[in-house]
């Protein structure tokens, strides 16, 4: 304690050592137990972080499967170049296996404008105004959707096709630059027959007389029934495409709600025979059960990962002469855990499909001595092709086995789940050993000058007594 004078000084005993080894006596007596106690609570919250983290990485895999969709993987052949196909085919989620013959007869192409200015009387810079590029677009309320770009006066064709470019409506404006002077081009970017004919470029805020030495703005204007002489016009285009000698049309170049369950995306035109006729390209849509394998190959590392991890956390401590060593895990031998582990290989082990009866281990499952999940692939793409909707029901339908885990492992993960009431209940705990500390802390000041007070009259009456027998010594 501060301002204290080491006692003994008046006697000559060496009470302060007698002090502080009964100071360091008490302290270990009462603080070592709260000291191990908040330590040990610090290591269990730590694990129940540990766990949480693992059973939510493991919810990640198992949503990868929890639909009916997980195992509908198709795969695309075709007769086509792979490094330049004329269309290519991507499978939806609820894609089934189909064969067509394709023609690419068209590609999509939007509606757009171009003018050509030549050098002998074209200054390239232009006086100041707006103009106004219409598409034939409508907005949510119907309304013409309109670009409005203002030109400074002396901007040139650069600095026009700049400013035309900073929007998001899919206008856009490019130059090319030849020995005769520029060709300005302006795409609607809207592809599709019905975009034929909508664009439109307006011209408005000029002074009404062309500065000296500028370009009159009016040269930008467009509108084909008013000037389209000196502007090239090319109109708007559908996709064309013939599936089996059946024509089918896109305004853009993906069909992807005229084909069901897949996306067609054309590239290029096809190519012709010697007599100038189209010729087809073939693709087959097929089960990929390599890439079905690899869904369940990644829950089986999934599901070995997470009880690793499990293993981990739940290994006891051991003991040496009585001492815990704590080299177990953070939650050694927590009964909440092992709960857990139970709960989930007897799912796992318990569940059949419901269609066919079977056991998911007559599916390529297979527990090993230790408790690991094996996977064989053969055995799995069998059970496939042998039954492919009791595969599915037993995995991934409405009340396959992924399901019934999942909704068992919320009540875990979830906002005040099991988990969450577990840590609140570790941090409550640490809280009290925080308030017994403080509180030993107190009691230990109080102890001390207690005992200082007591071996600080001790050392007065044994002083007195000291100068007592000197001043009878002096005497005889």
């Amino acid at each position: 304690m501060a301002g204290i004078v080491s006692s003994g000084v008046g006697s000559g005993m060496d009470f302060e050592s007698i002090i502080m080894a009964s100071l360091k006596s008490k302290q270990q007596m009462i603080t070592r137990p709260v000291t191990v106690k908040k330590e040990e609570t610090n290591i269990k919250i730590s694990g129940v972080g540990t766990l949480k983290g693992a059973l939510e990485d493991f919810q990640k895999a198992l949503k990868d499967l929890s639909d009916g969709s997980a195992f509908n993987q198709r795969k695309v052949t075709s007769d086509q170049n792979e490094n330049n196909p004329f269309f290519t085919v991507s499978p939806g989620k609820d894609a089934s296996n189909m064969n067509h013959d394709v023609i690419v007869k068209q590609l999509a192409s939007s509606e757009k404008v171009s003018k050509s200015f030549d050098n002998t009387n074209f200054k390239n810079s232009f006086e100041k105004g707006t103009l106004t590029i219409k598409t034939g677009k409508k907005d949510d309320q119907g309304k013409d959707i309109e670009l409005k770009v203002e030109v400074d006066e002396g901007d040139n064709l650069e600095i026009i096709r700049k400013k035309i470019n900073k929007n998001d409506l899919g206008i856009t404006a490019n130059i090319i630059k030849t020995d005769k002077g520029y060709e300005l081009s302006v795409d609607s970017g809207k592809t599709g027959e019905d975009s034929t004919n909508n664009l439109t470029i307006e011209v408005s805020g000029t002074a009404g007389t062309t500065p000296s030495g500028k370009d009159g703005l009016s040269q930008l204007a467009f509108n084909k029934a008013s000037n389209a002489n000196s502007w090239t016009h090319t109109e708007g285009k559908d996709a064309i495409i013939e599936l089996d000698g059946k024509e089918i049309k896109s305004k853009t170049n993906e069909f992807d709600t005229q084909i069901s369950g897949i996306t067609l995306t054309v590239n290029r035109i096809s190519e012709k025979d010697s007599s100038g006729n189209f010729k087809s390209n073939h693709f087959d849509l097929t089960e990929d059960s390599d890439a079905v394998a690899k869904k369940m190959e990644d829950f089986v590392n999934a599901y070995n990962t997470l009880q690793t991890k499990m293993n981990q956390l739940y290994k006891h401590n051991t003991y040496k002469d009585g001492v815990n060593q704590y080299d177990g895990g953070d939650l050694a031998g927590d009964s909440t855990l092992k709960g857990l582990q139970t709960m989930i290989k007897e799912k796992i082990s318990s569940f059949g499909s419901i269609s066919g009866g079977k056991s998911i281990f007559d599916m390529g499952l297979e527990f090993t001595k230790d408790g690991s999940l094996e996977f064989n692939k053969s055995d799995f793409t069998d059970a496939l092709k042998d039954n492919y909707n009791s595969v599915v029901n037993a995995f991934s339908g409405e009340k396959g086995l992924v399901k019934s885990l999942e909704d068992s492992l919320k009540n875990y993960t979830k906002s005040d789940g099991i988990l969450d009431n577990m840590n609140n209940q570790l941090q409550a705990d640490k809280k009290k050993y925080e308030a017994k500390e403080a509180s030993n802390a107190e009691y230990l000041e109080k102890y001390e000058a207690s005992l200082r007070k007591k071996y600080g009259s001790l050392d007065k009456l044994l002083a007195g007594y000291n100068n007592s027998l000197s001043y009878i010594q002096g005497l005889m």
